[in-house]
């Protein structure tokens, strides 16, 4: 019986040790809204604007976003949704990385929908702001007469949180 009792106590004690070592990091929860400005790659001549807003809860969150750039004729708008996933979750710096789809209407082109990787990292500055710094990888189908031809797109932005 003192066997089993020890037993129950190391069993419990073993509980609170873990909950003692556990981050409070990981449980950094955050929601705000968002401005970015970028580059569309590799002619990072188009900058591209952008609004949207993004959840984070733990090691998970979610990115949702409209961007555009406009140069003469050329444009491009793009909508997406992006799961992202943070590996060591902490609002004062983090890297995180992600995986969603977008929608994209280019000049004469039609509507198309594509795959969307994410890479960035998201910080909070002296003053509390938010702020991160991602790249975008989107492959765009365009049409080469009468044929989709696959441009691989890559998007800079820094974003500014509000």
């Amino acid at each position: 019986m003192k066997k089993f009792a020890l037993l129950i106590l190391l069993f419990a004690g073993s509980f609170s040790t873990l909950k003692a070592e556990e981050s409070p990091s990981a449980y950094a929860s955050d929601t705000y809204a968002y401005a970015t400005l970028g580059g569309i790659t590799p002619l990072l001549m188009f900058p591209i604007a952008g609004i949207g807003t993004r959840i984070q809860s733990g090691h998970n969150g979610f990115d949702i976003g409209v961007q555009g750039t406009c140069f003469g004729n050329f444009f491009i708008l793009k909508a997406n949704a992006t799961y992202l996933f943070y590996p060591k979750p902490n609002l004062q710096k983090q890297f995180y990385y992600g995986i969603g789809a977008g929608i994209e209407r280019m000049e004469k082109e039609k509507t198309s929908f594509s795959p969307e990787f994410v890479v960035g990292k998201q910080f909070t500055n002296d003053t509390g702001g938010r702020r991160f710094f991602e790249a975008q990888i989107t492959p765009y189908i365009v049409d080469n007469h009468g044929h989709g031809t696959l441009i691989p797109g890559v998007i800079i932005r820094y974003g500014i949180g509000f």
